[in-house]
């Protein structure tokens, strides 16, 4: 018994002088924060503007580069499609190995995404296609 309360006081005595070189006690309070000491400025109500605008659309921005390519091959010995898409002469993913129903529903995804991809764009967009 006498153990057990020596080592909960010894205990109780290291995290006080823990918390004492932490600096930490209860009497701080949490600063307020206010617009004056506020780390962003307000906003001016003025469009913001880049310092190194974006122009131009390309593979970050979500369209392929113009040199992107897919090849689809029929493995007669599996009865699979292969689908194969690349950058270039570059692999950019590993194929992609579907069935025969499979590849018809990628197909019809991808016409179905690509009409509406027409349809959306605005004017300008479509000059530049």
């Amino acid at each position: 018994m006498k153990q057990g309360l020596r080592t909960l006081l010894s205990l109780l005595a290291f995290l006080t002088a823990i918390i004492t070189l932490a600096g930490i006690s209860g009497s701080r309070s949490i600063p307020e924060l206010s617009i004056d000491n506020a780390l962003m400025p307000a906003d001016s109500g003025e469009p913001d503007t880049l310092v190194y605008p974006i122009k131009g659309t390309g593979g970050l921005y979500g369209n392929n580069p113009s040199n992107y390519t897919e090849e689809v091959e029929y493995d007669e010995s599996t009865g699979q499609y292969i689908v194969t898409q690349k950058v270039g002469s570059l692999v950019a993913k590993p194929p992609m190995f579907i069935t025969p129903e499979e590849y018809k529903a990628y197909v019809a995804q991808k016409q179905a995404s690509d009409y509406w991809a027409t349809k959306t764009q605005s004017a300008e967009a479509a000059k530049a296609y």
